[in-house]
């Protein structure tokens, strides 16, 4: 035996089996993969039994069809139930292999894979890999669920954010050009004319520019460098105050801009009760709110950053003065246009968090 196997004996392979057929019986809704944790026994194990057992019961009852060579078809109704499984159970049905799904959604048992695979993809669904995103505990998870409750309920529609300016810190460092595609022969791979030789920066300047921006409908700032005063680029109150807030922030006010500045919790934004941000914003005025913690997909300044950093991975840069063209020259790459659509899309990034009880999602 394979170590790591954990052999299923008859007797309870026969309690397994007894179980679904006494809740089938009964019309007793259930889930197979509730019986399978019940009786200790692995999902794809699981499956196996009740599948082989209802071969064998087949082979043995000739009043039974026999369905083996004759694959009946999934039909419409079949991926109904399917897509209604996925929505019920979420990520851990849609991870289950296409038999087990069918099983588990009360469909055709006998359909083969391919089978299941091309009817799905009627319906566009295919498996491909999943997104990933970083682990929120029960804390942050609660913390998002009730953040976004709340936003939702004081602003439901996408118009309603486009008095808000987005803002952010984001950090530049030196780097080489990133991966370039070339033409070549199959099994070329390894040819010396076929390699591209790369180096990768040193700590220090990994974090070579610090920069901040603003966005909101029908608004993009320009990009904002500023001298942090140490090496993280990590923003202080004084070099907020006297690079951003005195010189742009105070400017739109002073403009009569109507809006509303969203801001990270970073301590250089003066989140606490007395402190000489916060002074400055009382004193001017204004209005302002601090974003959930953690939660980068609920500020769309978050996925204009991608833009510059794209364009700034295509060239290399290896001084000041070409790492900081390179950047506003990203910068300019961001259409209004993009920015209107991420703006608007605030309600539904705020759906989403609740629809997932606040874990992080894929915007």
């Amino acid at each position: 035996m394979i170590e790591g196997n954990k052999h299923h004996d008859t007797p309870k392979k026969a309690r397994l089996k007894g179980a679904a057929e006494f809740l089938e019986a009964k019309k007793i809704p259930y889930f197979k993969t509730d019986l399978f944790n019940y009786f200790e026994v692995p999902a794809r194990t699981g499956y196996r039994i009740l599948s082989e057992d209802s071969s064998r019961m087949r082979n043995h009852d000739n009043n039974k069809p026999e369905t083996r060579q004759q694959k009946r078809k999934i039909t419409e109704l079949d991926l109904d139930k399917l897509e209604d499984l996925y929505e019920k159970e979420g990520f851990e049905a849609k991870a289950l292999p296409w038999a087990a799904a069918a099983i588990e959604a009360g469909i055709n048992e006998e359909a083969s894979t391919r089978t299941i695979s091309r009817q799905a993809a009627s319906r566009q669904l295919f498996k491909r890999l999943a997104a990933e995103v970083t682990f929120t505990t029960e804390t942050q998870a609660k913390q998002r669920f009730n953040w976004a409750t709340e936003a939702l309920l004081a602003r439901p529609n996408p118009e309603d954010w486009h008095d808000v300016i987005f803002s952010d810190e984001c950090h530049f460092g030196y780097g080489d050009e990133g991966r370039r595609y070339i033409a070549r022969k199959s099994g070329t791979r390894s040819d010396p004319s076929n390699i591209q030789e790369r180096r990768e920066p040193e700590d220090q300047d990994k974090k070579r520019i610090h920069s901040w921006g603003g966005i909101g409908y029908d608004f993009k700032s320009p990009i904002v460098f500023y001298d942090s005063g140490n090496s993280n680029g990590k923003m202080t109150q004084q070099t907020y105050k006297r690079d951003i807030l005195e010189p742009y922030v105070k400017r739109w006010i002073e403009e009569g801009r109507s809006f509303v500045l969203e801001e990270d919790g970073d301590s250089g934004h003066g989140p606490g009760k007395s402190n000489p941000v916060r002074a400055w914003k009382e004193e001017y005025g204004l209005k302002s709110y601090f974003n959930c913690p953690r939660s980068p997909d609920l500020s769309p300044i978050e996925n204009c950053w991608l833009v510059p950093k794209q364009y700034v991975r295509k060239y290399p840069h290896w001084d000041l003065d070409t790492l900081r063209d390179l950047v506003e020259e990203g910068w300019e790459q961001l259409s209004q246009e993009t920015i209107n659509r991420w703006v608007e899309s605030m309600p539904q990034r705020l759906r989403d968090v609740i629809k997932m009880e606040g874990k992080k999602t894929n915007w």
